[in-house]
């Protein structure tokens, strides 16, 4: 009996024009020189470059080549002006504008983009030379980026921040809707946040428009003492064909962890899909502690229903010797071992 080879890369089983699976390897190269010159006036100018260099081996692909070889290389200079103020209750405010000048130039042949499939645009990357979180999709071309922030910062420990900033190109990206970065002109980023020193803590960020619509938000309000732990975090994402997202989302989850005692610990989860007005997970786990023990107990109930997903209860019961773990957690030392 003699063996055949099914040449794969001929296959699209769903008839999209997008192969169904094939095997990439990548080795990279990446090196980058930074530089920061402060005047006496308080401006800092600063100057940023990088090159990079990429090898792709790619199999099983039918319109993709095997051996890519893609080169670039990226510079940018930036001027920055941080304010100080001395309030007369002894807080501090800071505002600092910030306006960047950068360019990058990309070498070689399309590459199948596997990791950066989805872009988050956020005060993180506002100022980076590429904001995909992988290496298959570049920002192209040259930007200006520009953002303004402000923290204020109490005396008791309190602390408020918040930063706008947008980014302008010489041409088009090929990033999608609803991440914020499409056409030209990126959405403006809008980004909060407030650490009160009574244990509350919100973080908001939110993508608009020019025209003042919303593209997409997420919310996540904290507070802790010595012994709880609640969150709750919103999420908002418009509709997006690029993102395979038909209709518009959302999203509510609320989390609980209390220290019951010194080595009892419950964890209490559960999550709602706005959008539909139905919950879908609910999680429930109950854990004891001590220098020898690591005892616990989770049951986690699924709701979601789909043509591959059915609504489903799952325990776990987990018994660890503590003293022959990784040591990744340590709960208070005692002098010896205490019993349940």
């Amino acid at each position: 009996m003699e063996a055949i080879a099914i040449p794969m890369q001929t296959y699209d089983f769903d008839s999209d024009r997008e192969v169904d699976g094939y095997d990439t390897l990548r080795l990279s190269l990446d090196t980058d020189w930074q530089r920061n010159w402060t005047f006496q006036n308080g401006f800092i100018f600063d100057l940023d470059t990088e090159l990079g260099l990429s090898y792709y081996n790619i199999q099983q692909h039918f319109s993709a080549k095997s051996d890519i070889l893609v080169n670039s290389s990226a510079a940018s200079a930036g001027l920055r002006w941080p304010l100080i103020r001395k309030n007369n209750g002894g807080s501090t405010a800071i505002l600092e504008p910030h306006i960047q000048f950068a360019s990058v130039s990309i070498n070689g042949s399309d590459v199948p983009n596997q990791d950066s499939t989805r872009v988050e645009f956020d005060e993180g990357n506002l100022f980076k030379f590429n904001r995909a979180p992988g290496y298959d999709l570049t920002e192209n071309g040259f930007r200006i980026n520009i953002g303004l922030k402000g923290e204020s910062y109490d005396v008791n420990g309190g602390q408020i921040g918040w930063e706008i900033g947008k980014v302008m190109r010489a041409k088009d990206t090929s990033f999608s809707y609803s991440s914020g970065l499409s056409g030209k002109s990126s959405d403006w980023l809008i980004a909060t946040n407030i650490d009160h020193f009574s244990g509350i803590e919100l973080i908001g960020r939110a993508m608009i428009t020019d025209e003042g619509r919303l593209g997409k938000t997420e919310t996540l309000l904290n507070w802790r003492d010595l012994r709880n732990d609640i969150s709750a975090q919103y999420a908002w994402l418009a509709k997006d064909t690029n993102e395979e997202r038909e209709k518009s989302l959302s999203g509510l989850s609320l989390s609980w962890q209390s220290d019951i005692t010194q080595n009892w610990i419950t964890e209490t989860a559960v999550k709602f899909d706005t959008s539909r007005g139905e919950a879908t997970d609910l999680d429930f786990g109950l854990k004891f502690a001590n220098e020898c023990l690591n005892i616990g107990f989770s049951a986690s109930r699924r709701f979601s229903t789909s043509s591959t997903l059915q609504p489903s209860t799952d325990y776990n019961f987990k018994v660890e010797l503590t003293g022959f773990s990784t040591g990744l957690e340590n709960p208070p030392k005692q002098q010896r071992c205490r019993s349940i």
